[in-house]
């Protein structure tokens, strides 16, 4: 009977382990997307690798040059333009599954909203002030440009050339970052350590097999995003495909697990120690 209670245990660790990373996965995926994808795609589109001003050619070393401009990246990585990425990553998302979602697109529109919004905190990271001409000026030049037209375009064309096995890979991304999915995780997890809980027989030791098993599916998230993001520079050449996101979370993780770990260690020291204070036979003083 020992040995099946064993092997349930171990079963329920096991599940706890997938479960935690699953959710670090979901929490992540996104950040994933947009700082290894859609940021070097937004560089790629604003400085082509070719470029020519007025009789002047544009040379890859200076177009480097100006992606790497620490005030570039600031900017990228700022939580307003993170607010936006996010935006529209959903709505193209959303646009190559269902070509009739993205009606409402107005992208000349959020642009220009978009500075007028955080006016003060681009012209803090640029080091230049953003006056009301010039963003009228940049709203008439992106206008021109019908940018909300080609973008819809784009999304109806390359919607209607992805295969039925393509747009079920995009939903279940969308079910994979859902928050009902996270719920759901949530959920499996408490139920997870209430059964081994109840199978361990012990108010406590449920916390020391819920450290460990985060400190593994911490090192299993951090080994993970190491590969990933090695096969994704090698096979897919996207040299700035970034998951240090998810590294963080897995360290968080790991750490969070070694400080239970430990905590439950002290616990069960005092515990004992008074459990044995206790123990101790009291002694009426002799006549």
């Amino acid at each position: 009977m020992k040995w099946i209670k064993k092997i349930l245990i171990g079963l329920l660790v096991f599940i706890l382990i997938d479960v935690i990373f699953a959710l670090a996965i979901s929490f992540n995926l996104k950040k994933i997307l947009i700082d290894g994808v859609i940021k070097e795609i937004v560089v790629q589109n604003i400085f082509p690798r070719k470029q020519s001003e007025g009789n002047r050619i544009i040379s890859e070393e200076q177009i480097k040059e100006i992606t790497d401009d620490p005030r570039v990246q600031e900017i990228l990585n700022s939580p307003e333009v993170q607010d936006l990425l996010e935006k529209y990553l959903d709505t193209t998302v959303d646009g190559l599954i269902d070509v009739n979602s993205i009606d409402d697109v107005e992208l000349e529109k959020d642009m220009v909203e978009f500075v007028k919004a955080n006016r003060e905190v681009l012209e803090e990271k640029v080091g230049k002030e953003i006056t009301d001409e010039m963003i009228e000026k940049a709203a008439e030049q992106v206008e021109t440009k019908d940018l909300s037209r080609a973008y819809k375009q784009s999304l109806e064309n390359a919607s209607r050339n992805m295969t039925t096995t393509e747009k079920q890979v995009l939903k279940g991304y969308k079910f994979i970052i859902s928050k009902k999915l996270r719920i759901i995780l949530f959920i499996a997890l408490i139920i997870d350590l209430l059964l081994i809980a109840l199978l361990q027989m012990s108010v406590y030791k449920w916390i020391q097999t819920l450290g460990k098993s985060m400190i593994a599916s911490g090192v299993g998230i951090i080994i993970s995003s190491f590969v990933v993001d090695k096969i994704v520079e090698t096979k897919a050449h996207i040299s700035q495909f970034n998951t240090s996101c998810l590294t963080n979370t897995g360290v968080i993780i790991a750490a969070s697990g070694v400080v239970i770990v430990i905590a439950y260690n002290i616990i069960m020291k005092l515990l004992k120690k008074k459990d044995d204070l206790d123990e101790i036979p009291e002694f009426s003083e002799k006549e």
